[in-house]
């Protein structure tokens, strides 16, 4: 079975779902398909890197539309990742010209929060360019049953066109102890909240430094933001400074190499609090390296790590985030407890081995049940 992926990015500054694609197209190998990705930036050497205009929507130019097409034509199958982006748009129409199957996994674009994100853009873009990517899709990619549920496709969706397979878990490399007090000195002999991602609004970082602020000064961590920024981040500090926080909080550049595991493993807490996020690697990472994760609700598809007490969410409110704080920094047991929970639960059910799976199964579907006539070699 050849299948290729198509993602806008693969360049570690594309995040998660960077390392989460090349994470499944792993698995996927190891399960016996033939896998291959086309990338405006693709590292990886099992990849097609497109060379697209260094515009915003980074549209592809004749040069790599042409690529794209072989590539496509070369293929049993295409998964495409996301939508809103022209890389995707130019690939599912040139599935379509090529009668070529696709399955579309929008990564939570098809969530009621992100379609009311700019949607009077994404209105306008959809009956100019992007009109028949959800429609044409043959298949549908989802994160999680929250996300599945969720999703807006403009028809009922049928069992067999739908697999709900999460971004994996890798295996952590060998983690090494210190690693947070060595890279940042500043929080020796504190105790560090770490919020591991961009600085975007939909991030909800606004609401840890509430949080924080709630918590008295006695009894006060540190948090230690690392990420890009995605234009929130003079908002932040700005905000940091009203709230008096900023001896309690630390500012730091992105960090995009196995390190992070370390660093997560090492915080007393890993905080999550998104206003939407489909499936979130940081998460899967946290429980991967044994942190303590503490969410709020409705972010992230968590629900089930917090059935397995691998996680902890809280509500949605400044008030409850504190106490969730405070409950996990002040019983070292139930950290511990909860450490080894994640890392158990992280191997049971976020092996890449059980994300590989349901999606070898909907591609199998797929390729049986599509038109007649097209050449099948496996």
């Amino acid at each position: 079975m050849r299948v290729l992926h198509v993602a806008p990015s693969l360049a570690p500054e594309a995040g998660g779902p960077a390392r989460s694609i090349r994470l499944l197209a792993d698995a996927l190998r190891q399960n016996g398909v033939s896998v291959r990705i086309a990338a405006h930036a693709a590292p990886d050497a099992n990849a097609i890197a497109l060379d697209f205009l260094p515009i915003p929507g980074e549209f592809p130019t004749r040069d790599s539309s042409r690529r794209l097409a072989a590539a496509i034509a070369d293929s049993m199958l295409v998964e495409i990742h996301s939508v809103w982006n022209a890389t995707t748009t130019r690939a599912a129409a040139l599935c379509r010209r090529a009668g070529v199957p696709y399955v579309l996994a929008p990564r939570g674009m098809l969530d009621p929060f992100c379609l009311g994100h700019h949607a009077w853009l994404k209105r306008m873009y959809e009956r100019i360019a992007d009109r028949d990517t959800v429609t044409g899709a043959s298949g549908f990619h989802f994160l999680s049953e929250e996300e599945r549920d969720r999703a807006v496709i403009g028809r009922p969706l049928q069992p067999d066109e739908v697999a709900v397979a999460s971004n994996g878990a890798a295996t952590p490399p060998p983690l090494v102890a210190g690693a947070l007090r060595s890279r940042f000195p500043e929080t020796t002999g504190r105790q560090v909240l770490l919020s591991l991602g961009r600085l975007d609004a939909i991030k909800g970082i606004d609401l840890q430094l509430e949080a924080l602020a709630r918590i008295h000064e006695s009894r006060r961590p540190l948090l230690l933001v690392i990420g890009p920024d995605y234009g929130d981040s003079d908002r932040l500090r700005r905000m940091a400074r009203r709230l008096a926080l900023n001896p309690w909080v630390t500012w730091a550049q992105p960090v995009y190499g196995d390190e992070r595991f370390s660093l997560l493993a090492d915080a007393d807490a890993v905080l999550l609090t998104s206003l939407y996020d489909a499936n979130p690697v940081v998460a899967t990472e946290a429980l991967a390296a044994g942190a303590v994760l503490v969410a709020t609700r409705g972010c992230g598809g968590l629900d089930a790590a917090a059935r397995h007490d691998a996680a902890l969410v809280a509500g949605r409110t400044a008030e409850d985030l504190a106490a969730a704080i405070l409950a996990i920094l002040d019983d070292r047991d139930a950290a511990k407890r909860l450490r080894e929970r994640a890392k158990a639960y992280a191997a049971s059910a976020l092996s890449p081995e059980k994300s590989a799976q349901p999606l070898i199964a909907l591609y199998t579907r797929i390729l049986e049940n599509d038109a007649p006539g097209r050449r099948r070699t496996a």
